[in-house]
């Protein structure tokens, strides 16, 4: 259980200092750059999304579904000397689907659990009956 809350905080550190300033910017402007001669690379995710970085060293990130199947842009694209790379999106992994469902009920099991671990002993005790260490006075009526 241990292993697997450390591995979740490591991830979530490990992500948050990768992270680089990525620029949303609209289709449109970034055609704009790529006629200006200012994207160096393009990396087009499967799910439409697309990474450009600049020559400057700035990363762009816009939405274009229309790459995935207008190859003759993407070739021309190519032709100019842009470095373009497929990548495979990381929203589209099973496991990540799981961790997003699942993880949220488990905390919640947990935090119910830790919540009525008191009330459960309290409860037990309370309900026992045990023979009382008071001396009992038996007065015989004559």
């Amino acid at each position: 259980m241990y292993t697997i809350i450390a591995l979740f905080i490591y991830l979530g550190i490990s992500s948050l200092l990768n992270t680089q300033d990525v620029t949303k910017i609209e289709y449109s402007e970034l055609v704009q750059m790529v006629e200006n001669n200012e994207i160096l690379s393009i990396e087009i995710d499967d799910s439409g999304y697309i990474r450009a970085k600049s020559k400057d060293g700035i990363f762009y990130k816009t939405y274009a579904p229309s790459l995935l199947v207008d190859q003759q842009y993407v070739y021309g694209l190519a032709n100019q000397g842009i470095e373009i790379k497929y990548v495979k999106s990381f929203g589209n992994s099973w496991w990540v689907t799981l961790l997003t469902i699942f993880l949220p009920l488990v905390i919640f099991i947990i935090m119910i659990n830790f919540m009525l671990r008191p009330a459960k002993g309290s409860a037990n005790e309370g309900m026992t009956f045990i023979r009382s260490p008071a001396k009992k006075i038996c007065r015989i009526k004559e």
